[in-house]
């Protein structure tokens, strides 16, 4: 088993876009990772910063979310630095 601990920090008055984008991206993984045993979206104290609990079965189901790549381009303007990974 694999956990991770995603941190980003987003950009000032990008919050609310950011948190609606990274729901969406929540309830896809958990609908369509089956080897995803957890992926929940916190916002810390800091308005503009995010953590994202992971846990998958194995590494090849962290790098099959890793590698989909398809919420990048919605996220990414609202981005000020992140992903940061802890594994």
């Amino acid at each position: 088993m694999i956990g991770i601990v995603a941190t980003l920090k987003v950009k000032d008055g990008m919050a609310a876009e950011f948190e609606a984008a990274a729901m969406d991206l929540v309830e896809a993984v958990n609908a369509n990772e089956p080897d995803c045993l957890l992926y929940r979206l916190y916002r810390t104290e800091d308005e503009h910063t995010f953590v994202f609990m992971e846990r998958y079965k194995d590494e090849a189901a962290g790098d099959f979310h890793r590698n989909s790549r398809l919420w990048a381009p919605r996220w990414a303007p609202s981005w000020r630095a992140g992903p940061r990974y802890c594994e």
